[in-house]
């Protein structure tokens, strides 16, 4: 039987391996409290599903309190995410389930929620289930073979032949499987030779550690970085429901907004929060 501990304990190993491999959101390397509010914020603002939604407001939103889930958020007390900072932490082994569903959104754990994630392990057993059961009904095929010989003969034959088809769907499922793990080998190791990246107007671009790119300093590669951050090139499709949820720098008096915090690509500055009076003046204005 499958139970929510084993759940827990696949969510948490899931964040720290996904730690081991640097493909975690940066809020995650330092998860205060703080962080955290700030990396939810941001997942919610990327889109969440319906299963993910109602997993944030039961955990943001538990009392219907606020309409808004996104307010919900902003306005959540800090130290009820210690539990979650605990648990990722490993200083709390048995926190609330809902703290176990919620990192498991951060760190986009598969299959999710808990109830999907059941699901498919129950379907597991039912499969291991079926193929047993097929076993024991070929055995039995062989034990009545009747005396009359040829009816024997025939009996036989058809045991034969059901062993043959069994032996066949373990082939198939067996190639199957190795066909999965080559094509998982060649995602994974067959670009090892692009462990850098570099800056390139907007977005950083995958490259080989000695090339050589006029102008551009080439650094090592971050998937997360690589994958998510942009310059947004479009500052008038802003509005004011961007405020902290994007980032902007100042470069020779302008302004250059990104999707994601950090520092600036070229000049190494840190980013910082827009605020409501940067996006008047450097975004919204270009719209007016």
């Amino acid at each position: 039987m499958f139970t929510f501990e084993i759940f827990r304990e696949e969510v948490i190993t899931c964040y720290k391996e996904k730690k081991q491999q640097h493909k975690l959101y940066s809020q995650l390397e330092n998860p205060s409290p703080g962080n955290l509010r700030n990396l939810c914020l941001i997942i919610f603002s990327n889109g969440l599903s319906k299963e993910d939604t109602q997993t944030f407001n039961e955990f943001f939103n538990p009392l219907n309190q606020s309409n808004e889930l996104e307010t919900s958020i902003n306005r959540f007390d800090l130290d009820k995410l210690r539990p979650l900072r605990n648990f990722i932490l490993g200083k709390a082994k048995n926190p609330k389930d809902e703290v176990v569903k919620l990192l498991a959104i951060l760190v986009d754990f598969q299959p999710r929620p808990y109830e999907n994630w059941k699901k498919s392990n129950s379907t597991t057993v039912i499969e291991n289930d079926n193929v047993e059961s097929g076993e024991k009904d070929s055995s039995e095929i062989e034990a009545e073979i009747p005396v009359n010989t040829e009816q024997a003969i025939t009996a036989l034959n058809d045991a034969n032949s059901l062993k043959s088809n069994s032996k066949s769907k373990y082939l198939v499922v067996t190639l199957g499987l190795v066909l999965l793990l080559g094509v998982f080998l060649f995602i994974k190791y067959g670009t090892l030779q692009k462990q850098c990246m570099y800056w390139n107007n907007d977005r950083y671009i995958a490259v080989d550690c000695k090339e050589k790119i006029p102008g551009s300093e080439v650094i090592a590669l971050d998937e997360h970085k690589l994958n998510n951050f942009r310059r947004i090139t479009r500052p008038d499709t802003l509005s004011n429901k961007d405020v902290s949820r994007v980032w902007y720098s100042k470069v020779n008096n302008s302004v250059e907004f990104f999707t994601e915090p950090g520092h600036h690509p070229l000049y190494d500055k840190p980013l910082k929060a827009v605020t409501a009076y940067i996006l008047n003046q450097h975004a919204l204005e270009i719209k007016n």
